[in-house]
């Protein structure tokens, strides 16, 4: 290299003191570069190629880079040491920091200095900021891998200047797609990303348990207008938009995205969380807080859905999924519904109303059934004032599932004879029971929860034997457990039908059925008696209880006690309306008065 090149070269590597104090002999410099770049063309279009060519613009780019490693080394020793230190992490970050902030604002003086002392088709700025970008990066990936031993805070320093960085390259004409950082989790932003994913998630589901056993260990609290609450649905959704505000001051991208994500898997922690509450099933004011609680998380996950989403730069919106753990609120709120709707049938005295239907003097005087929605009245009244509305409407609705399936039960199991005055009874029942809830449902939804039983009562008032089959074809599109085992008991309750026609209408009935359900519900035999515990009346409210479309269900005599059977609860306590056991004393049928069950 001669003394001239040398020269040159010293004075290219000095670009940006130059820059700011002497431009006319760094564009002194660079027109050497540049004309020394035109004879190099001019000498290989020629054919003289013997000729070397000195190449000085690839050359300057070089003597840059060099210049750039020699300014950028202080930081990274820096950083190296940081990877060393193992301590003391937030004051070496703070340093490295602050050198980092240091070459960003010396990137805008060369976009403003150095850049227009060189031709425009150099795209000087680009080459250097390249450099620059590269060391940086270099330095990102030092403090990633010292992650573990940095501090949230300084985790969230780093990625508070990536965030400036970033503004800062795009005032200066970068291109969106070409000033990020690698991602992958095996360099810096990834390492640190996940680093403080994983303790916020840490974090987060440690809170979330300490919420929830809090919650569940004191009394609900009353609201003004009566509905019972916890303060864990406040508390979960505080501390988790907390979260997300730390990280929307420094990242409205990768970072916040991932905690948004992050965000929703607590959600299904915590929510799998409260699911193992409700076993052993909570007292009936815990399960109102419950369900109350579980609606407001369903509203503020909407909420906080929306305020990530609008939030997200362009780039990240619309990849945040959090559709699936909203539902997963409400689908709480149903399972504690259903388990209030258990507490009000697993009263002992409520439950032997039952066994009084189709059999005894008082139903067909109307006392029953007029006792069985007194007693529902005052169970209604008390979760109207304790519930939301939306879903004390839900639990209506539930209850009149569950009220007609142990109506269907009675009659198929404790029905002695069907009579026109017996008939003229279910008649009366069913509008009644419909009247009752009309208040509560809608009516198009009430009639279609009630039709099972109406159905039910055409099939025991059917004139003929096609009349029957046809009523029971009806039948099984709304109820389709209902057996022709169970719908026996029905059939011999008819001493109008002689004995062949009684095998007439149930030789079609069990045509129909196995049409109808070639695989999915057996009709399988009852097993000895003295092989299980389980009650006809307990088998015929598991099959009154299946849904069209849904799941097959073989009931066995392990089994069928366990899925049909409410155990008493003490949780709840009796409404003032409730029937006591002294006064309306059960009429019990006889297990040889019975016709023999199948199972299903």
């Amino acid at each position: 290299m001669t003394k001239f090149e040398e020269r040159l070269w010293s004075l290219i590597r000095n670009f940006v003191e130059l820059g700011h104090n002497n431009p006319a002999m760094l564009v002194a410099a660079v027109r050497v570069v540049e004309i020394q770049e035109m004879v190099d063309k001019q000498l290989e279009s020629s054919g003289r190629a013997a000729v070397p060519m000195k190449r000085y613009r690839k050359r300057m780019q070089q003597q840059i880079g060099m210049c750039i490693q020699d300014i950028t080394a202080p930081l990274l020793q820096r950083c190296s040491q940081l990877v060393a230190a193992g301590q003391d992490t937030d004051k070496r970050t703070n340093e490295i920091l602050d050198d980092a902030h240091d070459f960003v604002a010396q990137l805008a003086d060369i976009y403003d200095f150095v850049s227009p002392c060189f031709p425009e088709k150099y795209g000087i700025f680009y080459v250097i900021w390249k450099q620059y970008h590269e060391h940086l990066a270099f330095m990102l990936d030092c403090m990633g891998a010292c992650a573990e031993q940095l501090a949230n805070a300084d985790i969230l320093k780093v990625m508070g200047w990536v965030n400036q960085y970033h503004d800062t390259l795009r005032d200066l004409g970068i291109e969106e797609e070409e000033l990020g950082f690698p991602l992958s989790a095996d360099r810096g932003i990834g390492m640190l990303t996940d680093k403080y994913i994983d303790r916020m998630r840490q974090q987060l589901n440690a809170w979330c348990t300490n919420i929830l056993q809090a919650d569940m260990a004191s009394e609900p609290k009353v609201a003004d207008d009566g509905t019972l609450w916890t303060p864990g649905a406040v508390d979960f959704f505080r501390v988790v938009n907390t979260q997300v505000s730390v990280v929307e001051e420094t990242s409205k991208g990768d970072m916040l995205l991932k905690t948004g994500q992050m965000a929703v898997h607590v959600m299904r922690d915590f929510q799998e969380a409260e699911q193992r509450c409700l076993d052993p099933e909570p007292s009936v004011e815990m399960l109102c807080a419950i369900v109350n609680n579980n609606v407001r998380c369903y509203n503020e996950s909407m909420e906080f859905a929306e305020r990530v989403e609008d939030t997200l730069d362009d780039d990240h919106k619309g990849l945040l999924d959090i559709e699936e753990q909203c539902r997963g609120f409400l689908d709480l709120a149903k399972a504690a519904t259903t388990l209030l709707v258990k507490s009000m049938f697993s009263d002992t005295a409520f439950l032997d109303l039952f066994t009084k239907l189709c059999c005894s003097d008082d139903w067909k005087q109307g006392t029953t059934t007029a006792s069985i929605l007194a007693t529902l009245g005052d169970y209604l009244e008390d979760f109207k004032r304790m519930l939301e509305d939306a879903f004390f409407k839900r639990l209506c609705e539930m209850t009149v599932e569950e009220a007609v399936a142990h109506y269907i039960a009675a009659i198929l199991t404790f029905t002695r004879a069907i009579t026109e005055e017996g008939v003229s009874r279910l008649q009366a029942d069913h509008d009644q029971l419909v009247a009752f809830f009309q208040q509560h449902c809608k009516a198009d939804k009430l009639n279609k929860l009630a039709a099972p039983l109406q159905h039910l009562k055409d099939v025991a008032a059917a004139d003929s034997a096609d009349t029957f089959v046809l009523t029971y074809t009806t039948l099984l599109q709304v109820a389709p457990g209902i057996t022709p085992t169970l719908l026996e008991h029905i059939v011999q309750a008819r001493t109008d039908l002689s004995k062949a026609d009684a095998r007439e209408v149930m030789l079609d009935c069990r045509e129909v059925f196995a049409t109808r359900h070639s695989h999915d519900v057996s009709d399988a035999p009852l097993p000895a008696k003295g092989k299980n515990t389980t009650t006809p009346f307990k088998i015929a409210l598991v099959a009154a209880k299946r849904k069209p479309g849904g799941n097959s269900e073989h009931v066995t005599a392990g089994t069928a006690s366990n899925k049909a059977a409410d155990k008493p609860s003490s949780a709840l306590p009796k409404p003032s309306g409730a029937i006591s056991q002294k006064s309306q004393e059960p009429v019990m049928i006889s297990m040889t008065s019975v016709p023999k069950l199948e199972f299903l």
